[in-house]
């Protein structure tokens, strides 16, 4: 049996759905029980099959939120360096797409992205065009319809509007023919530390499925420094992070009064063995008798440096051009090939 079959068999027979994994780990970390933690699937809390005016703005709102975060990454010139100095987010982001463009075997390539958001993509489609890169065509995934018109608007200042594509859709139900046919490999971004939102298992099988050989992939996490955590929590105390969480809570139970939370609790993880999750939460004061809930509006794996290349070589799809980390040791960015 090959290598890649082998760790195949070992994840299936170890694997933890994340979700139940992290309400467990919340439980323990507050010694409460598990009827006092409520938890429902991510896609469930951010798109709905709706019409309604008010779904339609929620969701705008929503995206308009990340795109105000990707604000203060790509003009904060001093984001994410250290006491000591080092590399900037916008220096680290750029640092990788210039690894990107040694990678060209001849300066085309098909940009994909899953999870857009226009700050940030048009930051990085400016910088390959500026490099000399031909995108041949832009490709954009998002289960939450409010991103398409947004999408259209801002990318297509860059490239022909017949160029331009969006799918709306869960991305785990596609696979490499949904992004069209062509010469030029590949090049999907996923960002935002949107990979940490699900297993690695599960992100390793979609990203070996959607991905063909010579295929790139360029991620973005935010990483557990080796001692000083500060930057985890400084970004989750961020207030758009707090209205972000507020609206998945909303969607799910209205307009009553909740507090806003954080934790970082260890988890079991395949491939890792285990590592630290970053929750953030909404508490609902009971009265009388009865006990207050704990919901969980998100989570995110926050991986070491050593685990970001750990999850993305462990079966061997996968060879890592380069990996460059800000100078906090926050974020990092990661470039791989499907082999």
């Amino acid at each position: 049996m090959n290598h890649m079959n082998t760790a195949t068999q070992l994840l299936r027979e170890f694997e933890i759905p994340l979700d139940i994994a992290v309400q467990r780990a919340v439980c323990d970390f507050l010694g409460i029980s598990d009827d006092d933690v409520i938890t429902v699937p991510n896609k469930e809390k951010y798109y709905r099959p709706e019409n309604s005016p008010e779904a339609h703005e929620e969701l705008r709102e929503v995206f308009n939120l990340m795109r105000q975060l990707n604000v203060q990454g790509v003009t904060g010139d001093a984001l994410c360096r250290s006491e000591r100095g080092g590399s900037s987010f916008i220096e680290t982001l750029h640092g990788a797409l210039a690894d990107l463009v040694e990678q060209l075997p001849d300066g085309h390539l098909r940009y994909v992205e899953l999870g857009p958001e226009p700050i940030k993509t048009i930051e990085i489609m400016r910088s390959l065009l500026d490099a000399g890169v031909v995108i041949d065509s832009y490709t954009a995934v998002d289960i939450n319809p409010a991103s398409s018109a947004i999408m259209h608007e801002a990318v297509s200042k860059l490239l022909p509007v017949d160029k331009i594509d969006f799918i709306t859709a869960d991305y785990h139900n596609l696979d490499s023919l949904s992004f069209g046919v062509g010469d030029a490999p590949v090049l999907a971004t996923m960002l935002g530390f949107q990979e940490g939102n699900e297993s690695p298992y599960r992100m390793a099988q979609f990203f070996r499925r959607v991905l063909s050989q010579g295929d790139v992939l360029l991620a973005e996490m935010q990483l557990l420094p080796t001692a000083d955590w500060r930057a985890i929590f400084e970004f989750y105390s961020n207030d758009l992070m707090r209205r972000f969480s507020k609206i998945g809570f909303q969607r799910i139970f209205g307009e009553i009064e909740s507090e806003y939370g954080v934790v970082l609790v260890p988890v079991p993880l395949e491939i890792c063995g285990s590592g630290f999750v970053a929750v953030t939460t909404e508490r609902i004061r009971a009265s009388g008798e009865l006990k207050d809930k704990i919901f969980i509006s998100n989570y995110c794996i926050k991986y070491t440096l050593g685990d970001f290349r750990r999850i993305r070589g462990f079966d061997g799809t996968f060879r890592i051009i380069s990996q460059r980390v800000t100078g906090d040791g926050s974020v990092g960015f990661q470039l791989a090939e499907r082999r």
